[in-house]
């Protein structure tokens, strides 16, 4: 073919050169010698080979000469090739020259194929390739000599015997003696090189025949049998019976091939680097269809060919490419080919055969054992585990097609598999290396073949449960075995507990992406976290069937039936994680199942306790070495049986409750170390043993509480959630003091040495009293609250401790105990923690309420107590805060950020001191209050800053007309520029001081009002009972003394002339409130009721008078001596007093004067103008004299002046008596500072915003019932009543109100579609209006009851009354409010249970926490203030929320802002209404009326 497309581009310079490359008788020159024949030999083979290398001649030409003078060109090649034979010449020229003789011989192949097949020279021939092919010759030539003897019989086609015998002697295979020297028998009866009598090595080698020129060869004889495709069936039964028998010489036994009885060849196996070249070369010829029939469709062939590949399965690591292209090509062959991730049938050829497949495809599984048992160097083990990797992907991939698999061979397959993987995973396993690396994959891959197969045969998966067994101490199988386990327990969960509607609906709560929305769902502390599920989802995407799943799950599950036995503390723990996965998911999927369905014949659910229960009870009685697999069962088995559930009454046997309290109590008892996990576990796990009802389990509460306080005790700490859960656990038994007085809990049980220790160390005796139980109980959470780092669990212990307290209050009031209580409250209630600051705050707030309702003994001596507390923590933050200020702070108004704890002591003194009205009784307690005010409001900065700048002199808006010296007053807030809002920081301590004074001033004694609890402010405004037109309605003048107050008067018309009434309504930021005036001169009855005193009156303490010592020092006049005889009754005082001085004190009388009261001379200048003045003066008095007596002679009669009575007057002003009242209060007066508000354009709409805000604090919060079986949100819905224990428990939330007449705060409901009445609350800060499930309207054609749901769905917090089998869930109102929940279980034993639920976001509220039981006395008090403190800390914390007080107040300050400043006359004149003076025209010229 070369030659042929050089012949192709040199063609042109042939036809050009052909006439000079022939002589005239048609020779081509160059063969001129070859033709001539007295030319030497050597002369004509170069002229023959100068021919043939022509660039000028084609092949066809040269082709045509071979063929036209055969006989001449074999007679020269002959001549030529014995002529080299017998010259025995070794340099490097000669070996060109025999290279290109041989070129010759195989241009004599190539173009005289018909005459070699008629034998023409074949002995001549195979003579001349016997020598080439001598072993000792150069391996290069011995090359080129097997590549001339295969295209020789390529040409005969069917060769005699002594042609083949050269091939079966061309590859030397007495190289591989000294390899695989033990192993080898070579039959001596094929020649395996010359006989000495035929010839000498042509061009003898320098070394002696090495392994790696035959394998050369081998692969050159191989390479042209894949060529020839034609011929390759002769051609591979040559091979065959040539070589192959040797090679493999077992399995041609088993063919015929060769006699049983011979001994040839190489037994056991091929050599490995025969191998190396044959199977690379078997692959390639599969790849050729004719080829594979040939091959595969022989019987004998097929045997051959899988030995060929069982063989190469055991080659050594270092062949690991020819090892991974015999795998390949093997499953492609017989499993099916992968062609881009698509799996294709196996090949025709075999898939006609299916006794063939199947034999291949068991032969081919067993032979993969070898790979993973093979020994590599580490320079190969590298590709080792990637071989084995792609094996293990093999069979995954296989048993993803089983339902292709024959039974046999799928039975083969898993064999194979399971014996691969306890082989590789043995504990006594020679490739430990290659174990770890293939750990997780080859037990992923077995367990996946296993489950994918859905076998039904027990036997066999008895193998599988022993094989993973015997494999338990390494850690790989366990974690695999969860994977699929927990998968396989999933897809169970789905067919046996059937979703709710409510899960249903939340799981459809996602984006379109499938991810979910961005709704937080509160959750309480019993909610766990889900095990780490596995990602892969090769399980779930089977198709599964009821059957299928629940036998292999069973099968899988029984893995673990022996996992108590397993001896490796490690593999237990593993093992034991594993089980109790399975049965979180199991808890899980129970919770979330339809809870009716599962009481139904036809629901078939797992039973956790009968199924696992064994395996935990036995797991508890372990050794001490295997503690944390036994932590692990004992907190499953407490999550098990510690939960609200009972969907199956009497499903638990009787048997169970007093096992399980043995085995806890055992664990208690007997901790091993300091923390153990096993203790920590029951504690972590069994926080709700107390809260919920179970029969005895008080027993157990000395076990806990002597664990407790051992924890309490080391100086390392529990884990976090074990010191929550602690708190529970106390929180749950406060109430059993009160609930069961008198029981006895007694300890014989414990062994005497464990009562002793008891004793000693614990002070619990042989019974524990319910005193006991209450001390014991508040002694630890007081160390908890004082010791406690992390702050919710501080928090929860804080408000334990105010459960505590109100519980004590309740039942049997101890006051030592109690004090204890307060005094940690109060301690607390000054730490640095907000959060912690605000539980023992609010804890505190809740006292007074239940004093103040149960009438509590010593209650004053509480109150007091907590009074003078708070009095001086306030007294005292505040001077530390003002003493470390620096002087530049103290220039500035105390912020939030430095101050921010006085206004929440001053919340709470608030709560107490409205709670307890009596406390004002108290002289000492009233002193301290108002002492502490005087701190906070006195202008301390100002008294600071004296040292610092002079005060500011301010002067008032009518300075004008003040003629005393200005005032100085401290600036208020607000910009002098007509801003609207303040530009200044607030002080937030003095801005608080005064919410609480205002708040004081207006509520103390005073709620309810006699218009009753639903009004705190007045209702009226300025336009009612008027009767003024629609255009008359802004004529009211707004006044402003102070910017956080505005007033106004209007005229109340009577239907008797003359007796209006004044109206005057005053805003602040406290109240609203409308008074009615009327003067009164005392001729009628006075309608003014008895006014009670707020204070009593006291006496003021005199101080005694002291000795006068110094006339000086007490700032009097010295005393004056008279001389004897002195009559002091005539005598001119000043007279006596001037002499006095002049006698006494000579140095201070003026010069030219002897006495004080001696005249003084004027000087004579002045005398002439005193005469004047004299003489005009008594000319004045005779002209006055003269006047007077003519006046009275012309003076009338007396009668013209007799004194009549007045007639009444009927005012003719239409503001008379707002103006008298204004005028009586002082705003006329020139001096005050009343300023009129000016109207401007918003006016109305900012004075009706700010009527239309509350003065207390609103809530609204959602009542719900849920009955037994209720679950979905549609049925709860529906409830149009509750159970007497639920009616009872909602009188005590608050009372009804009638919706139609109510005027307080309703809560957006309305009278008729919101039914008739709600449960409404008040106190005097705050409102709470509940809306009732049971009491909306039920709308029976209202599927959704949305009218219910429009209100409920929009409530921040939840009451949640249960009397369902199982717990509430939170999610089952979907919405994004309700951030809390409150729920409450009645429990048999006459407590009630809570539960809390809160979001994220949440912070924790009390005095109710999660898992407390709480008496039915306290309950409706405790979730009433529960739900207010929930409510207020979800709402204080939301963006722009601003309470009542402090919003109202900047409403206030936005409209006095808008005051107009006026001079006296203008502001008079607009208080009378008179109209400014107008301007008067006459002509052309323009007068002004003065």
């Amino acid at each position: 073919g070369v030659i042929d497309r050089m012949d192709k581009v040199f063609g042109t310079l042939r036809e050009k050169s052909s006439k000079e490359t022939k002589d005239k008788d048609g020779v081509p020159k160059k063969l001129r010698d070859f033709y001539d024949q007295k030319a030497p030999q050597v002369k004509k083979f170069k002229s023959l080979t100068a021919y043939c290398e022509s660039p000028n001649n084609s092949a066809e030409e040269v082709k045509l000469f071979f063929q036209k003078d055969a006989y001449n060109v074999w007679a020269v090649f002959l001549d030529t090739f014995q002529f080299y034979e017998q010259s025995q010449k070794v340099s490097k020229s000669d070996f060109v020259e025999v290279e290109k003789l041989l070129n010759v011989l195989k241009r004599i192949l190539l173009y005289l194929p018909g005459k070699i097949k008629e034998k023409w020279q074949i002995r001549s021939i195979s003579n001349v390739l016997e020598k080439v092919l001598h072993r000792e010759n150069a391996h290069s030539l011995r090359l080129q000599g097997l590549d001339l003897l295969l295209w020789f019989l390529q040409d005969l086609e069917t060769p005699d015997p002594p042609q083949t015998n050269i091939l079966l002697t061309a590859i030397d295979l007495d190289v591989f003696k000294w390899k695989y020297a033990k192993k080898i028998v070579l039959r001596q009866k094929l020649p395996t090189s010359p006989t000495s009598d035929k010839a000498a090595p042509l061009f003898p080698s320098n070394a002696p025949p090495k392994l790696e020129d035959s394998v050369e060869l081998l692969e050159a004889y191989l390479q042209f049998l894949g060529t020839q495709t034609q011929t390759f069936e002769s051609n591979w039964n040559l091979f065959k019976t040539g070589y192959l028998i040797l090679f493999y010489p077992d399995v041609c036994k088993e063919v015929g091939l060769v006699d049983k009885h011979e001994e040839a060849g190489f037994p056991g196996y091929c050599p490995y680097e025969v191998q190396n070249v044959l199977v690379p070369k078997v692959i390639f010829w599969l790849d050729n269809t004719p080829i594979v029939k040939i091959l595969c469709g022989n019987k004998d062939n097929w045997a051959i060919l899988l030995e060929i590949f069982r063989q190469s399965c055991q080659l050594p690591m270092e062949y690991v490419d020819t090892i991974k292209k015999s795998i390949t090509q093997f499953r492609k062959f017989v499993l099916g080919e992968n062609k881009d991730g698509v799996i294709l049938p196996p090949n025709s050829v075999l898939a006609s055969n299916k006794d063939q497949l199947l034999m291949a495809q068991r032969f081919f599984a067993e032979q993969l054992i070898f790979l993973f048992k093979a020994e590599a160097k580490p320079a190969n083990f590298d590709q080792q585990v990637v071989l084995c990797q792609d094996i293990l992907l093999f069979f995954k991939q296989t048993f993803e097609r089983s339902e292709t698999l024959a039974p046999e061979t799928r039975n083969c397959f898993l064999f194979t598999l399971l014996d691969i993987t306890t082989g590789l995973l043995r504990a006594d396993s020679i490739n430990s290396d290659l174990a770890k690396r293939l750990a997780p994959i080859i037990v992923d891959c077995l367990l996946f073949a296993w489950i994918n197969s859905k076998i039904k045969e027990a036997d066999m998966w008895a193998r599988l449960q022993e094989g993973m067994q015997s494999i338990f101490h390494n850690p790989e199988p366990i974690s695999q075995t969860q994977s699929k386990l927990l998968q396989l327990t999933i897809v169970l969960k789905n067919f046996l507990y059937p979703v709710t509607k409510k899960y249903k609906k939340i799981e459809k709560l996602t984006g379109s992406d499938g991810a979910p929305k961005k709704i937080a769902n509160a959750q309480t502390p019993d909610h766990r976290k889900s095990h780490h599920l596995p990602t892969d989802q090769t399980i779930a995407a089977i198709h599964w069937d009821f059957e299928s799943i629940v036998f292999t799950w069973n099968s899988i599950l029984k893995i673990f039936e022996n996992v108590n036995r397993i001896k490796q503390p490690g593999a237990y723990m593993g093992a034991m994680t594993v089980i109790t996965a399975v049965v979180d998911i199991l808890i899980q999927a129970e919770e979330k199942a339809d809870y009716n369905s599962l009481s139904s014949p036809d629901t078939h659910p797992v039973s956790i306790i009968n199924t696992f229960g064994n395996w935990l009870f036995e797991a508890c009685y372990r050794e001490e070495q295997y503690a944390e697999g036994k932590s692990l069962a004992i907190g499953c088995l407490c999550r098990l049986l510690c939960r609200h559930y009972r969907p199956f009454p009497g499903s638990y046997p009787p048997q169970l409750l007093p096992h399980f309290y043995s085995v806890i109590h055992a664990a208690l008892s007997n901790p091993v170390g300091d923390l153990d996990p096993v203790s920590l576990a029951i504690l972590e796990n069994s926080s709700n043993i107390f809260n919920l009802g179970f029969p005895g389990a008080s027993v157990l509460i000395p076990s806990y509480l002597i664990e407790i306080k051992r924890l309490m005790k080391l100086s390392s700490q529990p884990p976090t959630e074990v010191r929550r859960r602690i708190v529970i656990i106390l929180g749950s038994i406060i109430c059993h003091a009160s609930q069961f007085d008198g029981m006895e809990i007694p300890l014989q049980f414990y062994g005497h040495y464990q009562r002793q220790k008891n004793k000693e160390l614990w002070d619990i005796d042989e019974k524990l009293s319910c005193d006991q139980l209450r001390e014991h109980t508040a002694n630890i959470l007081i160390q908890i609250a004082k010791t406690e780092v992390q702050l919710e669990t501080k928090c929860m212990a804080i408000w334990s401790l105010s459960l505590l307290a109100l519980d004590t209050l309740t039942h049997k009031p101890k006051m030592e105990l109690l004090g204890e209580v307060l005094k940690v409250l109060l301690s607390l209630a000054n730490h640095s923690e907000r959060n912690v600051m605000l539980a023992a705050l609010d804890s505190l707030a809740c006292l007074p309420q239940v004093i103040l309702q149960l009438e509590v003994q010593d209650q004053n001596k509480i109150v007091h107590t907590v009074v003078d507390t708070l009095c001086q923590v306030i007294s005292t933050e505040f001077r530390k805060e003002s003493l470390s200020a620096s002087t530049e702070d103290l220039m500035k108004p105390a912020t939030s950020e430095k101050q921010d704890k006085i206004p929440y002591y001053l919340n709470c003194l608030l709560e107490f001191i409205v709670a307890s009205p009596g406390i004002f009784d108290s002289e000492e307690a009233a002193k301290k209050i108002f002492r502490m005010l005087g701190e906070l409001l006195q202008d301390k900065k100002e008294l600071r800053r004296a040292s610092i700048t002079a005060p500011t002199a301010v002067t008032t808006k009518r300075s004008k007309l003040k003629k005393g010296p200005t005032l100085t007053k401290k600036l208020s807030i607000g910009s002098e520029d007509g801003g609207l809002m303040p530009k200044d920081p607030v002080d937030v301590v003095q801005e608080a001081s005064k919410a609480f004074v205002a708040h004081l001033s207006t509520i103390h004694c005073n709620f309810p009002s006699v218009a009753g609890s639903e009004f705190s402010t007045s209702i009226l405004n300025e336009n009612d009972d008027r009767n003024l037109q629609l255009e008359n309605e802004n004529s009211t003048n707004f006044y402003s003394f102070d910017p956080d107050a505005m007033f106004s008067v209007v005229e109340i018309p009577s239907k008797t002339a003359g007796e209006n009434k004044a109206r005057l309504f005053i805003r602040d930021p406290a109240v609203k409130q409308a008074w009615d005036f009327k003067l009164n001169y005392g001729s009628a009855p006075s309608e003014m009721e008895s006014v009670q005193i707020l204070f009593p009156p006291t006496e003021v303490p005199t101080v005694p008078k002291r000795q006068v010592e110094s006339h000086v020092a007490l700032g009097k006049k010295p005393p004056i001596v008279y001389k004897e005889g002195h009559d002091l009754s005539t005598s001119d005082k000043m007279a006596d007093f001037l002499e006095h001085l002049g006698e006494n004190h000579r140095e201070i009388i003026p010069e030219g004067l002897k006495n004080f009261n001696q005249p003084t001379l004027l000087p004579k200048q002045f005398l002439s103008q005193i005469v004047n003045i004299q003489t005009a003066f008594a000319q004045q008095s005779s002209d006055d004299a003269k006047c007077q007596e003519e006046k009275l002679r012309s003076r009338p009669s007396l009668s013209s002046y007799a004194a009549l009575p007045p007639k009444p007057v009927v005012p003719q002003f239409p503001e008379h008596n707002g103006r008298l009242l204004l005028s009586h209060l002082g705003v006329l007066d020139p001096f005050n500072d009343t300023e009129i508000i000016e109207n401007f354009k918003n006016f109305q709409l900012c004075l009706r915003n700010l009527d239309q805000q509350f003065t207390r604090e609103i809530q609204k919060v959602g009542l719900i019932y849920v009955s037994e079986g209720q679950e979905d949100q549609q049925d709860i819905f529906r409830n149009s009543k509750g159970s007497a224990n639920y009616e009872e428990f909602v009188s005590g939330l608050g009372w009804p109100v009638a919706l139609d007449s109510h005027k307080g705060y309703a809560g957006g409901l309305h009278s008729g579609s919101n039914g008739k009445d709600t449960p409404y609350f008040a106190n005097p800060l705050l409102e709470v209006v509940y809306h009732e499930v049971v009491r909306l309207p039920t709308v029976p054609e209202d599927a959704q009851q949305l009218h219910k749901k429009r209100h409920v769905g929009n409530d921040t917090v939840h009451i949640v009354w249960s009397e369902h089998g199982r717990d509430y869930n939170p999610k089952t109102i979907t919405s994004q409010f309700n951030d809390a929940h409150i729920i409450i279980y009645p429990l048999s034993n006459g407590l009630f249970r809570i539960q809390i639920a809160r979001k994220e976001k949440v912070m924790l509220f009390g005095p109710l926490i999660h898992g407390m039981t709480v008496t039915k006395k306290l309950l409706p008090l405790l979730v009433r203030q529960t739900a207010i403190n929930a409510y207020r800390y979800i709402r204080y914390n939301t963006e722009g929320y601003e309470r009542p007080f402090p919003f109202r107040k900047s409403l206030i300050r936005e409209i006095t802002h808008r005051t107009r400043k006026l001079d006296y006359e203008s502001f008079m004149r607009a208080v009378l209404k008179v109209e400014p003076p107008k301007e008067k025209q006459s002509g052309s010229v323009l007068i002004l009326k003065e």
